[in-house]
C-alpha cells in the first residue's frame, strides 16, 4: 500500500536536513501558518471513532487473526522455503514519531548463502509481488497482511485514515522535498492513494495528492473530518472487497 519516493532526489543526511529544514520553517511555510494549523479540537471524534471501531474489529475478526496465524505457519512447517516470522517489523513514523509498525509477513527470505549469491538484502524482497508466499499472495490480494496495524490504531500510534507511514529514512528524505503533509496527520490503513490501487500509473505523483486531501481535512469541522473519513474508507473498503490488491 506504501507510496514511493518517485522521482525526489535523496540526500545524504536525510534526517538532519530535514531537521535543519523544519527548523527553520522554510520547506513548506504554508503549512506552518494559522491558515493550516490543525486544531486539536477537529481531532477529538476522529480520535473516539478510530478507538470505538478498531475495538469492534479486532473483537469481531479475532477468529480470522487466528486462522491467518494458523496458515502462515502451517505453510511455514509444509514449504521450507516459506520459513519465517509471522510478523514482519518495521520502524515507521506517524504523524512525526517513530513507532515498531506490524504487518503480517507475505513474503520468503531465501538463505544466506542465496542472498549473497543474488547480492540481495532480507528487505528486497518485502514489496516484490514475485517472492510472495502461498499464504502471502492470499493476504495482499485483500489487505489482510495489514491488519495487525488496527492494534496501532487502538493504542493511538496510527488512524483509520491517513497518509500511510513511512519508513525513517524515506519520511526524513520526503521532508526535505518540502513535502510537509506526513508530519500532519497521524499515518493511517485508507488514504485516497490505497483506492487507487491498480492505477497507479493514471496518477504519477501521489504525494502531491496526499498533500492535498490532508489540506481538505485542514479546513473541516469536526463532524467534516469524520464524514471524509467515511468517504474514503468506503472507498477503500470497495478496492478490499474486488481483491485488487498486489
Amino acid at each position: 500500500m506504501d507510496t514511493t519516493l518517485q522521482g525526489r532526489k535523496p540526500c545524504n543526511e536525510p534526517k538532519q536536513a530535514a531537521l535543519n529544514c523544519l527548523n527553520m520553517q522554510k520547506t513548506n511555510p504554508s503549512l506552518f501558518t494559522n491558515e493550516y494549523i490543525y486544531h486539536k479540537n477537529n481531532l477529538y471524534l476522529k480520535r473516539a471513532l478510530d478507538r470505538v471501531l478498531a475495538l469492534a474489529i479486532l473483537t469481531l475478526l479475532s477468529p480470522l487473526f487466528l486462522a491467518l496465524i494458523a496458515g502462515i505457519l502451517i505453510e511455514a512447517a509444509v514449504s521450507p522455503k516459506s520459513n519465517g516470522p509471522v510478523f514482519v517489523r518495521e520502524t515507521r513514523i506517524s504523524a512525526g514519531k517513530p513507532f515498531t509498525f506490524f504487518k503480517f509477513r507475505t513474503y520468503y527470505v531465501p538463505d544466506a548463502h542465496t542472498l549473497k549469491q543474488l547480492n540481495k538484502k532480507p528487505g528486497d524482497f518485502i514489496n516484490n509481488h514475485l517472492s510472495n508466499t502461498y499464504m502471502g499472495a492470499i493476504l495482499r490480494k485483500f489487505y489482510l497482511d495489514e491488519l495487525p496495524q488496527l492494534a496501532h490504531i487502538l493504542k493511538g500510534e496510527m488512524s483509520f485514515v491517513g497518509p500511510r507511514p513511512y519508513p525513517e529514512k524515506a519520511y526524513y528524505e520526503l521532508l526535505t522535498t518540502g513535502l510537509q503533509s506526513k508530519r500532519i496527520l497521524k499515518g493511517g490503513l485508507c488514504f485516497p492513494v490505497q483506492a487507487l490501487k491498480g492505477k497507479w500509473d493514471e496518477h504519477p505523483d501521489r504525494l502531491e495528492q496526499d498533500e492535498m486531501v490532508i489540506k481538505e481535512y485542514l479546513a473541516k469541522s469536526a463532524i467534516g473530518v469524520v464524514l471524509l473519513d467515511f468517504k474514503i474508507m468506503f472507498k477503500t473498503f470497495c478496492v478490499v472487497l474486488r481483491g485488487e490488491g498486489i
